[in-house]
């Protein structure tokens, strides 16, 4: 098996960690290498291009069929904008990480076995979408549509021309071994960061008060409406805003608490006998006077 030759320019000039990485002939064994333009313009008509393909012709089986109108034709807009969501991921990838590798060829037993899988779930996407139509539907009618089989069965087409793949050295898979923990690093690092800056977000006052007025607002109209369980909504809005507004929730909790002191206190000296709350009230006052 020879070493495939690989070209390394822009940015795949090696230095520093780039070089570390190296195969038994001394040839790098990774490097970042840039896209050009073109490359990426191509990438980009080839995937929507195959999008618009699959979408014209839904739409022309459709009209074939009689059936192309506006309750059936958004069938034929699916295809299309998946096509431009990978074109515009991959125009978006302006450089790319290699790795060396070396030529291993398939058997025709392996090329059957890769592709097999492919065209088995062609027959099932098929048979699946052919299944769940209506009871004493044409077939000549809604044959079309199993269209997602289309792709799955070029895929395993693709995978069965396939003579041979490419697998990486051994440098290149240590040096991919390292890359990808250096990517699940600054992946967790930037999620951190993101859940910290979402979290000093959502603890603002200028969030939290805003939210705690609507949820109020939910609990008076759970509270005034004849919505079932209202009550029980109301409350659950009343607990929220109570958590959002929190600071100002323990101020009223602590005033609550303490006029509750002061009304107990109040309504059990007025139970007492005039001649007992004589007493207490003088006690009170002589206990004032002393300090």
């Amino acid at each position: 098996m020879l070493l495939e030759q690989q070209t390394i320019d822009g940015a795949g000039n090696q230095s520093g960690t780039e070089a570390a990485f190296t195969n038994e002939d001394g040839t790098p064994a990774t490097w970042l290498q840039v896209i050009p333009e073109r490359h990426r313009r191509r990438a980009f008509a080839w995937r929507a291009g195959i999008g618009f393909a699959i979408g014209l012709g839904l739409w022309a089986l459709q009209y074939s069929n009689g059936v192309l109108d506006l309750t059936r034709g958004w069938f034929g807009i699916a295809p299309i904008a998946i096509g431009l969501v990978f074109a515009s991921r991959a125009y978006r990838k302006a450089t790319v990480r290699r790795f060396s590798t070396v030529r291993v060829p398939y058997t025709g037993t392996q090329r059957i076995k890769r592709a097999l899988k492919w065209w088995c779930a062609a027959i099932g996407v098929g048979a699946l979408i052919w299944w769940v139509q209506p009871e004493g539907a044409r077939f000549a009618d809604y044959w079309w549509y199993a269209w997602p089989a289309v792709p799955v069965c070029i895929v395993g087409i693709g995978l069965y021309l396939l003579k041979g793949d490419a697998v990486l050295t051994p440098a290149a898979t240590k040096a991919k071994v390292h890359t990808d923990s250096l990517e699940q690093q600054a992946k967790l690092e930037r999620r951190a960061s993101q859940s910290a800056s979402t979290d000093a977000f959502l603890e603002s006052p200028l969030v939290r008060y805003p939210l705690a007025a609507l949820f109020l607002y939910g609990a008076y109209y759970f509270g005034t409406s004849d919505v079932k369980n209202g009550g029980w909504y109301s409350a659950a809005a009343i607990l929220l805003a109570a958590i959002f507004a929190r600071e100002l929730s323990r101020w009223v909790l602590f005033i609550a608490f303490v006029g509750a002191i002061i009304w107990a206190l109040v309504a059990g000296i007025s139970a007492l006998p005039v001649s007992a709350a004589i007493i207490v009230g003088a006690l009170i006052i002589a206990s004032a006077i002393k300090k």
